[in-house]
């Protein structure tokens, strides 16, 4: 607030005088917009990046658990019409349990790990490997979920451009009706 009347002080003595010397100081110049940079653009792939607020999302959660437990997945999909509340109370539970498995299955492959540093030995090599290739098929699935929802998606989305192509004489005619009409007219 001071800084600011004093620029002002500052700047109407300047304009009384006429001297432009004040005018070119530096020193009473605005800060630059200091605003946070804006995130890059969200998209379903961004569940994926293995973030690990990304594994928080409901979406990432809803997609593991269609994979991992499609019986209670789609109980979980009526109770989330039916009863909102719930539904949440569930997501909580099979999110902890999923968290549960996740941290379990990092246990026991740090264990592993730690065992092969120790002694190596290809009976240890090739639980940790089996450990891992089960890992990566599980996060595999969620991932081509993910590319079938987006290519349906795409379907729908050429289908619609392709409707829009066939039809551009009568949307370019029923825009030109719209922008010409007599405004008492319109609805």
């Amino acid at each position: 607030m001071k800084k600011n009347i004093a620029f002002l002080l500052v700047l109407a003595i300047a304009c009384v005088t006429g001297s432009e010397s004040f005018s070119q100081d530096n020193h009473f110049q605005p800060r630059p917009n200091t605003k946070r940079p804006q995130r890059p653009e969200r998209g379903d792939m961004a569940k994926f990046k293995g973030k690990k607020n990304d594994r928080k999302k409901p979406a990432f959660i809803l997609a593991v658990l269609r994979q991992k437990y499609p019986d209670q997945f789609k109980e979980l999909m009526a109770l989330r019409q039916s009863d909102p509340k719930q539904f949440r109370e569930e997501m909580k539970k099979l999110t902890q349990k999923l968290c549960e498995e996740r941290n379990q299955q990092k246990k026991e492959l740090a264990e592993l790990v730690k065992k092969y540093r120790e002694n190596p030995s290809d009976d240890t090599k090739k639980q940790i490997m089996e450990k891992l290739s089960k890992q990566f098929d599980e996060r595999l699935a969620v991932m081509e979920k993910a590319v079938d929802k987006f290519s349906e998606k795409l379907d729908k989305m050429k289908s619609k451009l392709q409707k829009r192509i066939d039809n551009k004489n009568a949307i370019v005619e029923q825009r030109f009706k719209d922008l010409t009409m007599d405004p008492v007219l319109r609805w």
